[in-house]
């Protein structure tokens, strides 16, 4: 009968080039929650700077570089405020949020916006 390993040994002791592989796989955590927290920052990122072009284009602004200042000491003020941890972030997200705002920002506004461009697209081709 053929034995792969002996009995009385962990297969990290059995070969040095298996236990390097462990040690990897162990600290394999590290790598997945800089991914993740990358992921988040650059997502912020990008939600801030698409906020802030679009007041500026709302209000016809010059620069949109004067409200980032303000938009971010806002987002740090509101992100510690409405959650401290992340199951109460999470308990908030699944409450009334769904409700109240995911319905009004992908659906109703969408199809507001969508049937003013109707609207205007039509009155253009009318007019010429």
């Amino acid at each position: 009968m053929l034995h792969y390993l002996p009995r009385n040994r962990s297969i990290r002791e059995n070969r040095r080039g298996i236990h390097c592989h462990f040690d990897f796989i162990e600290r394999l955590d590290a790598i997945v929650v800089f991914t993740l927290l990358m992921t988040v920052l650059f997502k912020v990122s990008i939600f801030l700077y698409g906020a802030v072009l679009g007041v500026a284009e709302l209000f016809k602004l010059k620069s949109h570089s004067r409200l980032i200042l303000p938009f971010g000491v806002i987002l740090i003020f509101l992100s510690m405020t409405i959650a401290s941890n992340f199951s109460e972030h999470i308990e908030e997200g699944l409450g009334d949020t769904i409700k109240y705002l995911h319905v009004p920002f992908f659906i109703v506004i969408p199809l507001f916006m969508l049937v003013i461009s109707i609207i205007q697209n039509y009155v253009k081709k009318k007019t010429h």
